[in-house]
């Protein structure tokens, strides 16, 4: 009894093999690409801060930090939402201040180069003060529910950039005998 088994294709097989690392990198990056997109955009649509010229959308910015362990990120860019005096407000609407932060407190807000602090009411009128307590900015942590509503997304992307990838270099993926 004999069974004789063919490979066709023998080299063109293994040279694929040995292309393996590349054609993963490749698509492996644009699949990171596309998460880091993808969250990017879904953290723009989690920012609930009402911003005219759209600053604090512009300052989510993406990066590809290491392709070889797949790590990216998405930050705020400071110098988009500077202010007059040099601090960036993006943190502060993101992780919160005051009370609403982890061991934080009320804090005491006065004018500086005015003689009273001024802002428009919820009756439309403006308000003044010499000075007074706040409890702070509730935080909006829209970075970090991009990322949560995006995790369905991710995966799919990793997953048809890997079929593509194997498809791209296995013809049908059927390995004939």
């Amino acid at each position: 009894m004999e069974i004789k088994i063919d490979v066709k294709n023998l080299e063109n097989i293994v040279k694929r093999f040995e292309q393996a690392p590349d054609w993963v990198r490749k698509n492996i990056k644009s699949a990171l690409q596309q998460s880091l997109r993808t969250v990017a955009n879904n953290a723009a649509k989690e920012i609930k801060y009402n911003d005219s010229k759209n600053h604090l959308r512009m300052s989510i910015k993406q990066e590809v930090i290491d392709i070889d362990g797949i790590k990216g990120r998405v930050y705020l860019d400071p110098a988009i939402t500077k202010t007059a005096n040099g601090l960036s407000y993006g943190v502060f609407l993101h992780e919160g201040t005051g009370i609403h932060r982890p061991g934080g407190a009320r804090y005491f807000v006065k004018p500086v180069k005015w003689k009273a602090l001024r802002w428009v009411g919820p009756n439309g009128n403006f308000c003044y003060s010499k000075g007074h307590w706040v409890d702070g900015v509730t935080a909006n942590p829209f970075i970090y529910n991009g990322g949560e509503r995006s995790r369905a997304e991710i995966n799919k992307i990793f997953e048809r950039q890997l079929d593509r990838a194997a498809r791209e270099q296995g013809g049908s993926g059927r390995i004939r005998i």
